[in-house]
């Protein structure tokens, strides 16, 4: 059974994932600190020793600093210095390939950042409340024309001077210019930022070749390096049959 997480307790690996190519991969690796997450419990996990079972799926995810950090959607927190993919063969139905999302850490964010919230929920406003507590400016991108939040979100919103609401506002393009993001909105307005907070599972078709985000084919397939299945990110991992390999 799984031992209560150690808190920062920083795993060398965590596969997502208990498919064939998943559990292959744990075999070969059983020597390091693992940690492996899905739906349920694998029944060949019985044979491992000291590898810890997570149920549930990845709803959030980050890399910073070389360090990633899951989040489950039982609001589990768990960190890695490496992560392997390894979901099964539909690749469109698994939460973990809709994208990697950025989720705020306190201590990351500076008092001289600019900072982009995009969502349209009450979690996505909330989040763009809290930090705008924290750094210099902060935009809240909302694609939608009216979203009804929380008559008390909505009046934090008004009451932040350094955040501004964008609302019926989408990202066409996303650059990297030393180090920060050039974020081009649909009505060609450009915003330069130090970091972009993505929620509610609106991420643009420009975003996953960005700084922290999957690449992926048409058909939603992880895209990988034939040399060693690594994807866009050098530590991040696909494998089995929800992967292609690259095309030169």
């Amino acid at each position: 059974m799984t031992k209560q997480l150690i808190k920062n307790h920083i795993y060398d690996i965590i596969i997502v994932g208990a498919s064939k190519a998943g559990m292959k991969y744990l075999e070969e690796n059983n020597t390091k600190d693992i940690g492996i997450i899905s739906k349920n419990w694998p029944e060949d996990l019985k044979e491992f020793n000291g590898v810890d079972y997570f149920p549930g799926i990845v709803e959030y995810a980050s890399f910073y600093r070389g360090l990633i950090t899951l989040e489950l959607n039982q609001g589990r927190l768990l960190l890695c210095t490496h992560l392997v993919i390894a979901t099964e063969t539909q690749p469109m139905k698994n939460h973990i390939l809709t994208g990697f999302y950025y989720k705020y850490l306190h201590d990351e964010v500076k008092k001289s950042d600019v900072i982009i919230v995009a969502g349209h929920s009450d979690k996505a406003a909330q989040l763009a409340v809290d930090i705008a507590k924290k750094c210099k400016r902060v935009y809240f991108i909302d694609p939608n024309v009216k979203t009804q939040y929380e008559p008390g979100i909505r009046l934090k919103i008004a009451n932040k001077k350094n955040l501004q609401y964008l609302a019926n506002s989408t990202v066409k393009n996303v650059k990297m210019v030393d180090e920060q993001y050039k974020v081009t909105l649909d009505n060609f307005d450009e915003i330069v930022c130090d970091d972009i907070y993505w929620l509610d599972d609106n991420m643009p078709d420009c975003f996953p070749t960005v700084k922290g985000f999957l690449e992926k084919d048409e058909q939603g397939y992880i895209l990988v390096n034939k040399e060693n299945q690594t994807t866009i990110i050098p530590t991040v991992y696909a494998i089995g049959g929800c992967c292609k390999v690259k095309e030169d």
